[in-house]
């Protein structure tokens, strides 16, 4: 089949249809990113669903394939229209962590007795390269005076539970790797970092250079400001000195912020952002004034746009520019959109999802995303802000790279090699191996059923499908450990050896 590059709805050879999606169809394809992988079935199959076996093939490279056996609690099923009926898989981003490489992906559908219901190949999977962010957040504060309408503005531990989950939801926002860390010294592959500065007095009674406030404030004349030029260099201090220093992560905007101050007379006070727009690294800059407002989270919507204006965003290059740094597009009608936080269809929902560069951006953290040309445009700008020149490597050390990439997140797996099992599925008198929702799970031995192999019908069965598919190792979760490639959007269920299965099979 063609190659699949973007987030969107295809068909495989024969016909049967998939999606493939990082958030919003369109999307440019990146490495490192978490992925939702959805295969449509009929009702009936749906209903017989057991696990999935996921083949991965890296094209063009000595690595091994590696195949997955994904149970049934690990996936992610949909009933009704337009994202069911289907079964999903939701894979971290370190499943396909390089860009470099092609991959083939076939899943088997398998249902009861290790019948295999359907097979979806994808001969041909392109990923993008995935950048990073690095933010100097900065809060604002009323230190030394009221803020003009005579109110203290003071922080408290809200605002950093809201800046947390803003950044959580940024991140998921971006085309950049997985990861979002609190810290100065964050990993190079995670993809936002960010951490808390000092504190800006925003009406100070003595100006960084030493003066009175001399400038009226723009809604209330009387009372008087710092220069606005002097302000935004005080801001950008203290990134210009993180980046003067060597050997530490470099900030890649400086991101100033406070709620919005609702006790505020006549009418409380309304969200808001600047930035600078499309400015080299030592003059970025946004701030907005977010928290709750008309009932939405705003600090994360905010932050999305203001700093997206920091990397040229919206370009006058898109199809959806207003001609000025933001986009025509109000609400995005993608009825195959995800949400990678919450994990969950975006639609049906009361309300539609909105372009976050646009006017709509006041619905908040959980109701925007950029459009499929500003993702691609941020990607292609984070990719070259990330850039870090290339070690001098030679074919052997580059190819070493690859592996060490693919196999390092299979490395805390379990697996099994289908022909000598017993390695893995030990025998334990009194006990037998079942293979129920969560895995291969050894319980009370079943006197009826059992034999001397110590497994159950239920586990001969998986393996011998396994074995007719020639599959020969497999990763799969075994006593409860989870499969940590795979992401859960459901609370592991436990059982005990005393005979229960709380995680068996529906």
């Amino acid at each position: 089949m063609a190659e699949i590059s973007k987030s969107g709805f295809y068909q495989d050879d024969r016909g049967q249809p998939f999606i493939v999606t990082q958030g919003l169809s369109g999307y440019t394809l990146v490495d490192k990113k978490k992925i939702l992988f959805r295969l449509f079935l009929h009702p009936i199959f749906l209903s017989r669903v057991t696990a999935v076996a996921v083949k991965i093939k890296y094209i063009g490279t000595d690595i091994p394939d590696t195949t997955i056996l994904v149970p049934f609690s690990d996936l992610v099923i949909e009933n009704s229209i337009p994202n069911g009926p289907s079964v999903g898989i939701i894979f971290q981003g370190n499943v396909f962590a390089n860009a470099s490489i092609r991959y083939f992906v076939q899943f088997n559908v398998l249902g009861e007795n290790g019948l295999n219901l359907a097979t979806f190949v994808m001969s041909n999977l392109k990923f993008h390269k995935s950048g990073r962010l690095r933010i100097l957040a900065k809060t604002v504060q009323s230190i030394t005076r009221t803020a003009p309408w005579g109110n203290k503005i003071e922080s408290n531990i809200f605002w950093l539970a809201d800046l947390v989950d803003s950044m959580i939801r940024f991140g998921a926002m971006l085309p950049v790797s997985d990861g979002v860390t609190f810290g100065s010294n964050a990993p190079a592959h995670r993809g936002l970092a960010y951490w808390v500065g000092e504190s800006i007095d925003a009406w100070p009674q003595v100006c960084p250079e030493g003066d009175p406030p001399s400038e009226p404030d723009k809604e209330f004349p009387n009372f008087l400001v710092c220069p606005k030029e002097e302000m935004k260099e005080y801001i950008l201090e203290e990134a210009k000195n993180w980046n003067s220093q060597p050997g530490v992560v470099k900030v890649d905007t400086t991101f100033l912020w406070r709620h919005r101050d609702i006790t505020k007379l006549p009418t409380p006070e309304r969200s808001g952002g600047n930035a600078s727009y499309d400015v080299p690294r030592e003059r970025r800059f946004a701030t907005a004034v977010g928290g709750l407002q008309d009932n939405f989270e705003t600090t994360a919507s905010l932050l999305a746009q203001e700093v997206a204006h920091n990397f040229g965003a919206v370009s006058r290059q898109s199809p959806y520019s207003d001609g000025g740094a933001h986009s025509t597009i109000v609400d995005i009608l993608d009825p195959l959109a995800f949400d990678f936080v919450r994990l969950r269809p975006y639609y049906p929902s009361e309300h539609p999802v909105a372009d976050v560069m646009g006017v709509a951006w006041g619905r908040g953290r959980d109701l925007t995303l950029y459009n499929d040309y500003d993702w691609e445009h941020l990607r292609q700008r984070l990719v070259q802000t990330s850039a870090i020149a290339p070690e001098a490597e030679d074919e052997t050390a580059r190819k070493k790279k690859l592996v060490e990439e693919v196999q390092t997140p299979l490395a805390e797996l379990q697996k099994i090699q289908v022909e000598s099992h017993k390695s893995a599925l030990y025998p334990k008198p009194g006990f037998q191996w079942n293979w129920t929702s969560i895995g291969f799970q050894c319980l009370k031995e079943d006197k009826e059923k059992g034999d001397s192999s110590g497994l159950a019908p239920s586990a001969k069965k998986m393996l011998s499908a396994l074995r007719e598919q020639d599959v020969k190792e497999i990763y799969v979760p075994i006593d409860g450990k989870p499969l940590t490639v795979v992401i859960n959007r459901t609370p592991r269920m436990t059982c005990n050896l005393d005979g229960m299965d709380s995680g068996g099979l529906p």
